[in-house]
């Protein structure tokens, strides 16, 4: 599968992910959407431990200092939850779901973000592995978001076979193409 195919049905499944009925917990927006910032610190400190059970790791990776996944996350659904806010309620629920499942299900008593970051990558894979359908949708959730932002930036191109961005092939940024930008967060036809 070649890097654009994999970002494009990585979207998909972000897109398909959010929109899955409510996981349980409650999602705090720290400001208005379409800020940034649309997740409170706790939230935020549980997808960075999440994203980095997730993502590759060792000395020829960039780490998540190196690279804002969960910044561009968290902006990305801050101008998403204009159109859907269910869509932000939803990972937040998520998140706070992540959290605290190591202390009510796994017997664990530590929160997720407090766990080693073999024993998180244990208790993700277990999520991926789950005969439950929505923890498997929440791994899925957050690792695809995870991968997009981390995968989608130019340090990581040279680590993997990718021939170049969509601006570098054609000279036109993505974001610039007429439509594009309107389209994705256009509001849900009504029903």
């Amino acid at each position: 599968m070649r890097r654009r195919e994999f970002l494009t049905s990585s979207l998909a499944a972000i897109a398909t992910s959010f929109t899955a009925p409510s996981l349980g917990g409650v999602a705090c927006a720290a400001s208005p959407p379409g800020r940034g910032n649309t997740f409170s610190p706790s939230h935020l400190h549980t997808l960075r431990a999440a994203a980095e059970a997730v993502l590759p790791n060792g000395s020829e990776w960039p780490t998540l200092d190196a690279i804002p996944v969960v910044e561009r996350i968290d902006k990305h659904l801050g101008k998403m939850g204009v159109a859907y806010p269910k869509v932000v309620q939803d990972f937040g629920s998520l998140l706070g779901l992540v959290e605290w499942w190591p202390w009510l299900a796994s017997f664990r008593f530590s929160r997720f973000s407090a766990l080693p970051l073999e024993t998180r990558r244990k208790e993700l894979e277990g999520w991926g592995r789950s005969r439950w359908g929505w923890r498997r949708l929440g791994f899925y959730a957050l690792k695809s978001a995870s991968a997009f932002f981390y995968f989608g930036d130019p340090r990581v191109f040279t680590l993997v076979p990718y021939d170049g961005t969509w601006k570098d092939k054609y000279g036109i940024p993505p974001e610039e193409i007429p439509g594009l930008v309107e389209t994705a967060y256009a509001e849900p036809p009504s029903q």
